[in-house]
This record gives structure tokens, sequence and C-alpha cells, in this order.
């Protein structure tokens, strides 16, 4: 196991913990769709360059590749959708923690399907980074929803099946990493801009965007969808599913330390033990 891709999975969860702060920052003068679209669209412009930079084949032969890439983009696009709707229900805190959930099922979806090995050490540490996890985003929630419930543990299903499929059909050697993101950024960029111009009008505006909002939410979509899934598709080559998507996981220990650090946000003896259980979780399935 490399410790060079190990980094890259932490280096893309500290990407990841950026887009809710530039969220944060944005939110009073954008509704969320519109924010959500515009991440999809800078996660497009990542896909296309990167296409057109390389010499990657972006069509495949087999029928094999179709069904595992069609499976990880159609996870991704419709995750975006469903964490839409949990978020609405529930409020981002219990949503959050409910799709965190997703490093269960990556390592069900290896274990089944791709044949993967799961380690004590790996499963113990997976467990560690959830509890952590539910600890730190639990605070602040609305109440419970039977429906936001059902739509954020899916959504944890499929980012986890999603996970798991791209290593399959990186595994082929067939299909390259810029490939699997450049359909990725298609599928994103389509669900998020139909949900926008379909339901983005019936939200109302808080405030006039500013240029500077448009240009950080591009940004976060390029680098948080783009260079983040990037990263995790090249420490896959060597790093399991189930160990990348625990390292992966670590992305809310990031977010609230940053809060920390940019907007002075306090955290509660609940949080920190979020904190120290995510710590610890990854040491363990780092070591083990």
């Amino acid at each position: 196991m490399s410790s060079l891709n190990l980094s890259y999975c932490l280096m893309a969860a500290l990407i990841w913990a950026s887009s809710p702060l530039v969220f944060r920052a944005c939110q009073s003068r954008l509704p969320s769709l519109a924010m959500v679209a515009l991440r999809g669209a800078g996660f497009v412009l990542f896909g296309v360059v990167s296409a057109l930079l390389t010499d990657s084949p972006l069509l495949l032969s087999r029928w094999e590749l179709w069904f595992s890439v069609a499976v990880t983009i159609l996870s991704m696009g419709g995750g975006e959708w469903l964490y839409v709707v949990a978020v609405r229900d529930l409020g981002p805190g219990l949503a959050a923690a409910v799709s965190s959930t997703y490093p269960i099922f990556a390592g069900l979806a290896a274990f089944l399907f791709m044949g993967e090995r799961v380690t004590v050490g790996t499963a113990v540490g997976t467990a560690l980074v959830i509890a952590g996890l539910w600890f730190l985003r639990t605070q602040g929630a609305v109440g419970f929803s039977r429906r936001g419930f059902i739509c954020a543990l899916t959504c944890a299903a499929m980012s986890g099946v999603s996970l798991a499929t791209s290593r399959l059909a990186m595994a082929t050697g067939v299909i390259t990493s810029t490939a699997l993101i450049f359909w990725k950024s298609l599928v994103v960029g389509a669900v998020t801009t139909s949900l926008w111009l379909v339901l983005g009008r019936r939200q109302a505006r808080t405030g006039q965007a500013r240029p500077m909002d448009v240009l950080l939410l591009v940004t976060s979509g390029v680098c948080s969808l783009g260079l983040g899934n990037y990263l995790v598709n090249l420490a896959m080559r060597t790093v399991s599913a189930a160990v990348a998507s625990a390292l992966g996981a670590t992305t809310p220990l990031w977010a609230v330390l940053l809060a920390r650090l940019l907007f002075g946000d306090r955290l509660s003896v609940r949080q920190w033990v979020g904190v120290v259980g995510v710590l610890v979780g990854t040491v363990v399935v780092d070591l083990f």
C-alpha cells in the first residue's frame, strides 16, 4: 500500500472540506440549487479540459466496462439529487451524518463484486471513522423525516457503489482515470443543471450575487468534484476501495478545523469526541 496514494486520499478529503466553506460564504446571496449547478459546471470544465489535454480513449468497447462506468456515473448523478432532498428534509447536519455511512457500502460492494479482502483493521478503522462523523455532524439537525433518511442512506449506498465500481472499471486497464472523470462530469453537470432549471426558480434569492461568488463556486467544482475525484482514482491503483473511502471520509474533520480557523467556529465536547474518533480511525486504517 503506497504512502503516496494514501496521501492522495487525504488531499482529496482536504479539498472536499472546502466545499461547505464556499457554500457558507455564498449562501446569503444565492439559492442552494444555483450553487450546486455552478459547482457542476466547474466539474464539467475540469472533465472536458482534462480529456483535451490527454490522449486517453473516451469510447468504451466492452460491455463490462460500459456497465461499470454506467453504474459509477449514475450513482454519482443520482446521489447528487438524493442528497438535495435529504438536506431539505433532514437539514445538513443529519443528512451529512447518514450519508457518511458510504464507506460501509463501498467495502461491501468491493467484497461482493471485486473480491477485495477486508481486514479487521480496516473494518475497525472504518467503524471508528463513521462513529466520529456521527458525533461531528449530528448537532443542529432538524426533526426526523423518513423520506429524508431513506434518501440520505440511498445516497450513501450510491456513493459507496460508485467508488467501488470506479476501481473495477480502472482495474481492467482499458479505461483511465481521466476518461472516468470525463463521463462523471457530464452526468453530474446535466443532473445539477436540470435540477436548477426545474426547481431552482422556486427558491428566492436572499441577496445580490457577486461575480466572486460565481468564481468561488465554479472553482469549488473544479477542485472538489474534479481534482478530488481524480486524486482518489489515482490512489485506487494500489489502495483498496474500503481504505480509500475511509480516508476520504475524514472530510468533516478538515471542514471543522477550517471553519474554526476561518470563521472562528468553536467545537463542542461532542464534536471533539468526533474529531478523536476520526483521527484514531484513520490511523488504524493506515497502519492495518
